[in-house]
């Protein structure tokens, strides 16, 4: 009654062997494995300011309604600057008391009430004006400043393409100062991807920035953004004779 079982049992273990034999065999064939690694500067076509209002009153709906309408006059001077209101996302809204010291509750003094909201802008020209009219509307806090690309993953992929070209010209070169030549891939590996652009905060924090010199357009030239990507390719070793 076991035995087709058995048979079954024998059977997967022969095609396992057959399979770790064959794997084995890649393995031992001779092999080079590089790294590529390219990297594509765009201009940036999008940016994204964040701003916050911050208001304080010792009543605490005086404190909201100064924020509101700090806030509305903010909108306005966005739409006098080319901006809609659908560029614009409100990130937090949040009231807290004030304490003159150690917390205390019989040390109230007041409360803060705080708006915050992320505007996104279509020409990054704009940040600068934008930035200078919504100081004046009453903005208190200008925060991250970050400057993108809408066509990311289109220069995400030739950053890729040319890694990948970058490694196989790698190979050659270094197979042919053997005397052998590089043959088709074994096997191949994305270690990374990543964007590098300008993004200043205030207050700062600790992110990398990457400008190009110079030739950017407007008073803040805005330099281009780093889309670099790399990869590891483990190519086939062959001699000259087996072509």
């Amino acid at each position: 009654m076991r035995k087709p079982f058995a048979l079954t049992c024998i059977a997967t273990i022969c095609c396992l062997s057959f399979s770790a034999a064959r794997h084995a065999v890649a393995d031992d064939q001779p092999s080079i494995t590089v790294h590529g690694e390219a990297v594509v500067k765009v201009a940036p076509d999008k940016a994204v300011v964040s701003f916050q209002i911050d208001a304080e009153d010792k009543d605490i709906v005086t404190a909201k309604q100064l924020s509101r309408t700090a806030y509305d006059r903010a909108m306005k001077s966005l739409e006098t600057c080319g901006v809609s209101r659908d560029a614009v996302q409100t990130a937090q809204i949040s009231v807290a008391p004030k304490y003159s010291r150690d917390y205390r509750r019989d040390d109230l003094i007041g409360y803060t009430a705080n708006i915050a909201f992320n505007v996104t802008l279509d020409d990054p020209d704009k940040v600068e004006e934008v930035v200078t009219q919504m100081l004046k509307a009453g903005v208190t806090r200008v925060g991250d400043v970050s400057f993108q690309t809408t066509e990311y993953k289109k220069h995400r992929e030739k950053a890729r393409e040319l890694a990948l070209s970058a490694a196989r010209e790698k190979a050659e070169k270094m197979a042919r100062t053997l005397g052998v030549e590089a043959g088709r891939p074994l096997q191949v590996t994305e270690t990374g991807t990543s964007s590098w652009g300008w993004r200043n905060s205030m207050p700062s924090q600790n992110v990398s920035v990457s400008l190009a010199g110079g030739d950017g357009s407007g008073p803040l030239a805005l330099g281009k953004i780093s889309i670099r990507a790399s990869v590891t390719v483990k190519f086939q070793l062959k001699s000259k004779s087996d072509r």
